[in-house]
């Protein structure tokens, strides 16, 4: 309560009292799309088999506020929020398969050690609660990879070469949805797909909040 006092939670639009507002989160999914897997293989991604964003980035500027407050603020309690519009979406547009498990793109221990969260792994978490669906880290990002926003699509795709693996022990589900925040050239996706694919995964599809 002091803290709520002393830094009080201030809507997407600026409000008190509240991260998202109920008139904020019917704003929040514009344009959902499905990017389906020959679409996919025409952009060169051939691991993995189907996206689904919720919305996206460049036309919705509260949905990339939304984002942005997530990762750069640092305000872990807005992936509940995002979960839930998300998974009501889902539910409408892309009903998910009942035998698959949930797989957050994992960070590099530095970079989470920076951000104080995994804000793929906490989407995660909201989705498997709405869903019962498990939400398994699955895979380990094995070195430090950087900002990918300043970089162009081949440069993405070399960059993003064997920075995953299997975890250790771990049962790989014959079908995965990898969840991450925002889908743009697809190169942290397909490289996780085909890390899982080659561990055993028949197919690996994505949910994501927007595209790019």
């Amino acid at each position: 309560m002091l803290l709520d006092f002393l830094f009080p939670r201030r809507s997407l639009t600026g409000g008190e009292g509240e991260w998202v507002t109920q008139e904020e989160l019917l704003t929040l999914s514009t344009a959902p799309r499905i990017f389906m897997q020959n679409e996919l293989r025409a952009r060169g991604l051939l691991s993995l088999d189907q996206v689904y964003a919720m919305g996206s980035y460049q036309h919705s500027p509260l949905l990339k506020r939304a984002l942005h407050t997530l990762k750069y603020k640092r305000v872990p309690g807005l992936a509940g929020c995002l979960g839930t519009v998300l998974v009501h979406m889902l539910q409408e547009k892309f009903p998910l398969c009942r035998n698959a498990a949930l797989c957050p793109v994992p960070l590099h221990f530095l970079r989470h050690f920076s951000r104080g969260f995994n804000q793929s792994e906490l989407l995660a978490r909201s989705i498997s609660k709405k869903t019962s669906l498990p939400s398994i880290m699955m895979l380990r990002r094995v070195r430090p990879t950087g900002h990918q926003a300043w970089r162009g699509r081949r440069e993405r795709l070399q960059v993003m070469n064997d920075a995953f693996r299997i975890k250790k022990n771990m049962t790989i589900s014959p079908h995965i949805y990898l969840v991450d925040d925002v889908f743009t050239t697809g190169a942290t996706l397909e490289e996780c797909a085909k890390v899982l694919k080659r561990a055993g995964a028949k197919c690996v599809e994505a949910i994501v909040i927007a595209y790019d």
